[in-house]
């Protein structure tokens, strides 16, 4: 059985990547009228560069068998590829957003605006909608029905998400709360990048 707590802490970090970052939109938007172009400006950015363009990087970078053997053995390596490839397509996107499609929005409230829409674009679709899937089966699971579930999928994909429900029963209960922190941090973190590239 998924406990409790487990329960609450999926729902927290749920709320703090779907539920926060609408709201934040919301309430910035209504208090402080940017407009709505520049955060969808930033979702489509987020959408354009990284879920697209940089996956496309990956998909050639990362099926190369010598480079996938490589950083499966220098986790330090494969964390700078990863973050310089973030970086340079997010930072690229927001630049070109700013210096042609922005050009005349130069006010703080237009970068908070940008940044609130890539982040949280990002936040709904990296972790919200798994998050969702973790829920989803938490009562599955809770209810009996998981295991009727597994029997009719293929034999590898059962496998992998019997390692799930077993994360969900055994795992602490507080693990599942830092999904949700860190898009709190990562929010900020856009927002802040946003304002810092729509000053230069």
């Amino acid at each position: 059985m998924v406990g409790s707590l487990t329960f609450i802490a999926l729902f927290f970090s749920l709320a703090c990547a779907l539920v926060f970052p609408v709201v934040l939109c919301i309430v910035f938007l209504r208090k402080q009228r940017p407009g709505f172009i520049p955060v969808l400006l930033g979702m489509g950015v987020f959408i354009l560069f990284v879920l697209i363009l940089e996956a496309l990087m990956h998909n050639l970078v990362l099926t190369n068998p010598g480079i996938k053997a490589f950083f499966g053995e220098n986790v330090w390596a494969y964390a700078l590829y990863a973050g310089l490839a973030a970086g340079i397509f997010e930072e690229t996107g927001r630049f070109l957003v700013f210096r042609f499609l922005m050009k005349k929005k130069t006010e703080w409230k237009h970068g908070v605006a940008y940044g609130i829409g890539h982040g949280g674009i990002e936040a709904i679709l990296i972790v919200a909608l798994s998050l969702v899937n973790l829920i989803v089966y938490a009562i599955l699971i809770n209810t009996g029905n998981f295991n009727a579930m597994l029997a009719a999928l293929p034999q590898a994909q059962a496998e992998a998400l019997n390692i799930t429900k077993n994360s969900l029963i055994t795992a602490d209960w507080w693990n599942y709360m830092f999904g949700g922190i860190e898009r709190l941090c990562t929010m900020a973190i856009q927002i802040a990048l946003s304002i810092l590239v729509q000053r230069i």
